[in-house]
């Protein structure tokens, strides 16, 4: 529950997968606890069953989807497509079907398979539970877990048999395209989510060119498996969007036999240049242009005049073209094209006309895919809507009164910004899997799949593709500084040390900005995996059963999975010692000098023969023979508790404010047994729970001969002052832990500690540093405000344990 509540407040990204996971564990837990419970008192707590079945109820409602009226038609043509048509085919064939009816703009015939049709493909085949399934099992924690995750989801759907009236149909509409002639397609992406102003999924999809007619199937297999590449994924944690509402539309026209191809924007999408389209240009289609892999011809354009403002035309020595049998070849251009503009003026013009005018249309900035054919008809292939960068307050001190040296310079800015960083160079797939939170991506080729680390980078610097690629897009929706298409990157920045990237005024120069500009992340919490986290987590963490001697502490008056846990904990208790067992009966009060609050129940061998014998009700400490008690109680008064801090206005405020919100903390609410505190012992054995304050804590501990079987485990949990002088407290506790062999996790308020497989003397020194710390930190987080205070505390506690472990201590 600690993990769950420390994972809705970071901005880490989590998806539904891990959502799903998390619930089916602590349900599960919380299950075998009510069951173990009933069977300790048959027909005594049954209730807890019908309020753990209402909760789970309640959280299947929050995670599961509403089902969208999806019974239209598998195929519709492209021609009968409009922006209307946006949740049956996607944005990406619904505004192409729209831009055909716009008097002057050609664009290639198609048609589209439906969201109907996947929605149906899944059901029927069973494979989005399926996909589920694998999902649960791989995880998406990690790039590395991504990339196996992709594999498999992969061979599931590529082995998943589908329908053969379904197959039939596409055939039929395959053949209705051709009409006869000779065609290949090209079959793409257009998924519900994809090419909105918010989410473009910016290559982050799979199309497939050349596809021959009877590949078409294959293809479209092949497109449903990218919504599971570890890109795809990264960018859908990245932006709060459930997988159970991605739906997959796929669109399929016929390819356009292009002598030039790219990318034309209405708007600089960069912020910086007002006024101008952008528009980029290569020989032969454009899937090299927005794929990364060549530097394109890019001209800027004045937005009245269509005048050219800004020329670059790239050396170009190969294109991707169309073949005779329809499919697609990388083919070197001729001599005379190397040097030569893939467009001429006349066509540039038609270009900015053309987005322009689809700018018009829909009402909104537009990012425009066209190709060229040799008899000069232009096409559109696709329009999305454009984002425009909003230009952060860069400092002008930077270019002032700095004299960083300069590596490069006359770079275009793809996205705007300045960051600095260690240049991490990507030359193959698996290099990506140690990239550096932080790092500067480094690349040769401007591959969409890169956009998988773009949540981790400062910057990204590559030397092939354009500020019109799909890994500029998304550099640009997370607002990294990217320079993409600078010649000698790779030679000139591998092993150069920290470097500052200026996609403001195109440069890379040597140093670090240090805290001055910090990489910049998407951190929006309202999206639909962070609604329906929040509404599970309502019924799993919230605490409303704070007081066993309530009327209300009652099975019906169970809320969340965690006051059933409570319950639970409370009544195994109290049966565990009732009666025969009772706790007055076999409970014996510790007298040290005077009677204290700690009782000890001897599981056999922990207290003298002679106790047990005479049925005494007090124990004294000569009494205890349990080392693994000895230990832990030579720690708890090894040095007397000096009582409680000092504690300034803001923090003794800070206290009071987290009683008020915490009724769990209210002093007079008894602890899960009761107002006392009670240790469990054997020979070798001991466990302790205990109240001190406004904090809980959990000790168990064995010490004996076979090292396997010793262990400390040491669960520290609450505080009364707000959550950051906590979490400074456990991060103390949890570094002392650490220099003596524990291995620590901190949860929100919570620390975890542990040490097992230790030889005996190992395992009582930990529980002597265990004891101590449980009383010396003692309302420690009312002061625990600065550096200072934590460095003084650590000190403290250093200095006495070693006493303490060397056997000088009381």
């Amino acid at each position: 529950m600690a993990e769950l509540t420390e994972a809705s407040k970071s901005f880490k990204p989590v998806g539904m997968t891990y959502i799903r996971a998390e619930n089916v564990r602590i349900s599960a837990d919380v299950r075998n606890m009510i069951e173990r419970l009933c069977r300790i008192a048959p027909g005594r707590y049954e209730g807890l069953k019908d309020a753990f079945n209402r909760i789970l109820a309640l959280m299947d409602k929050e995670l599961s989807v509403d089902e969208k009226d999806h019974d239209g038609p598998n195929i519709i043509n492209l021609r009968d497509l409009n922006s209307d048509l946006i949740s049956e085919v996607g944005s990406k064939m619904a505004l192409l079907g729209e831009i055909a009816s716009i008097p002057g703009i050609s664009v290639p015939e198609g048609f589209s398979i439906t969201a109907s049709a996947f929605n149906s493909l899944l059901r029927e085949t069973g494979l989005g539970d399926e996909v589920k399934r694998v999902a649960q099992i791989c995880g998406e924690d990690s790039y590395a877990t991504l990339r196996v995750l992709e594999r498999n989801i992969r061979e599931t759907i590529s082995l998943c048999p589908f329908p053969k009236d379904f197959e039939n149909e596409i055939s039929v509409a395959v053949g209705k395209l051709a009409a006869g002639r000779k065609v290949s397609h090209a079959v793409r992406s257009s998924a519900l989510c994809e090419d909105s102003t918010e989410t473009s999924f910016a290559g982050q999809f799979h199309t497939e060119l050349g596809v021959a007619p009877e590949d078409v199937v294959e293809a479209y297999r092949d497109v449903l498996a990218s919504m599971y590449t570890a890109s795809a994924i990264t960018y859908r944690l990245n932006h709060g969007i459930r997988d159970d509402e991605m739906v997959m539309c796929v669109g399929c026209v016929e390819m356009i036999d292009a002598v030039a191809g790219g990318v034309a924007y209405s708007r600089d999408p960069s912020g910086l240049h007002e006024g101008q389209i952008v528009v980029a240009a290569a020989h032969g289609l454009p899937n090299c242009i927005v794929d990364g892999i060549t530097r394109s011809d890019l001209w800027r354009l004045d937005r009245e005049s269509l005048a050219v403002l800004h020329e670059e035309i790239a050396d170009q020595e190969w294109g991707q073209f169309m073949a005779y049998d329809g499919s697609v070849v990388r083919r070197r251009l001729r001599n005379d094209q190397v040097d030569l503009p893939s467009i001429d003026r006349e066509v540039l013009v038609r270009i900015g006309q053309t987005v322009l005018k689809l700018e018009a249309h829909f009402d909104c900035p537009q990012d425009m895919e066209w190709a060229l054919t040799g008899d000069g008809t232009l096409y559109v292939l696709q329009c999305r809507p454009l984002g425009i960068m909003a230009l952060q307050g860069v400092q002008e001190s930077f270019n002032e009164d700095h004299n960083y040296p300069v590596i490069l310079e006359s770079c275009q800015p793809a996205s705007s910004g300045i960051a600095s960083g260690i240049p991490y160079y990507i030359e193959h797939a698996h290099d990506m899997i140690d990239f550096p939170l932080g790092g500067v991506l480094l690349t040769r080729v401007a591959g969409p799949e890169l956009a998988a680390l773009l949540p981790n980078a400062s910057a990204v610097i590559a030397e092939f593709g354009s500020c019109t690629g799909h890994l500029a897009n998304v550099a640009r929706e997370y607002e990294i500084p990217a320079l993409i298409g600078v010649p000698n990157a790779v030679e000139k920045l591998k092993g150069a040390g920290e470097v500052i990237v200026d996609a403001v005024r195109g440069r890379i120069l040597s140093g670090s900005l240090g805290c001055i500009v910090e990489p910049r992340k998407i951190r929006n919490q309202d999206t639909p995996v962070r609604r329906a986290f929040g509404a599970v987590l309502k019924l799993i963490t919230p605490l409303t059963l704070t007081d066993p001697r309530s009327s209300e502490f009652i099975p019906e008056r169970c809320e969340t999975l965690h006051d059933i846990t409570r319950f639970c904990h409370e009544k195994a208790v109290a049966e565990m010692f009732k009666e025969r067992a009772g706790i007055d009966d076999s409970a014996r009060q510790i007298l040290d000098g005077e009677r204290l609050q700690y009782w000890v129940i001897d599981l056999g061998g922990g207290i003298s023969e002679n106790i047990v014998a005479n049925n005494d009700e007090y124990v004294r400490f000569e009494d205890i023979r349990s080392n693994a008690m000895k230990s832990l109680w030579g720690g708890m008064t090894g040095f007397p508790w000096e009582g409680p801090p000092d504690v300034c206005v803001d923090g003794f405020t800070s206290v009071l404010f987290g009683a008020t919100c915490n009724p769990s903390l209210v002093p007079g609410v008894r602890n899960s047994i009761g107002e006392r505190s009670y240790f469990i012992v054997g020979r070798n054995y001991c466990s302790l729970q205990s109240r001190l304050g406004f904090h809980y804590c959990t000790i168990e501990g064995f010490a004996g001969d076979n090292a396997e079987m010793n262990y400390v485990l040491f669960q520290f949990k609450g505080g009364a002052a707000d959550m950051g002088r906590r979490s400074l407290r456990l991060r103390l506790v949890a570094e002392i832990l650490s220099e003596h062999g524990f291995h620590t996790a901190v949860r929100e308020d919570v620390l975890f500690a542990r040490m097992e497989g230790i030889p005996q003397n190992m395992a009582e020194r930990g529980l002597v540093v265990v004891g101590y710390l449980l009383v010396q930190t003692r309302q420690l987080d009312m002061i625990m405000k600065d550096g200072p205070a934590f460095e003084n505390y650590r000190n403290k506690f250093r200095r006495e344990i070693e006493v303490l472990l060397s056997g000088d201590g009381k």
